[in-house]
């Protein structure tokens, strides 16, 4: 079901901006409401798992650089 809403020109442009970018991120058609979706935040993070195609290799490395990267970090007090 769809409904009629009011919005100021500046917010469509906006609107209009983000979908544009969505879809040339996606290479796929993204409407306004696709767009206004992912401005409230209704996707769900676990819809990114598997996204990231990289070896056990490389991935065994960036945990190993995320490890030393944390141990040298400390808070000052």
């Amino acid at each position: 079901m769809s409904k009629t809403i009011k919005i100021t020109d500046k917010n469509y442009a906006l609107l209009v901006k983000l979908a544009g970018e969505l879809q040339a991120a996606s290479k796929k058609p993204v409407s306004i409401d696709e767009a206004l979706s992912q401005l409230l935040g209704k996707e769900d993070i676990m819809n990114l798992a598997g996204s990231w195609n990289i070896s056990d290799e490389e991935a065994e490395n960036l945990k190993k650089d995320i490890e030393e990267l944390w141990s040298k970090w400390r808070i000052s007090s």
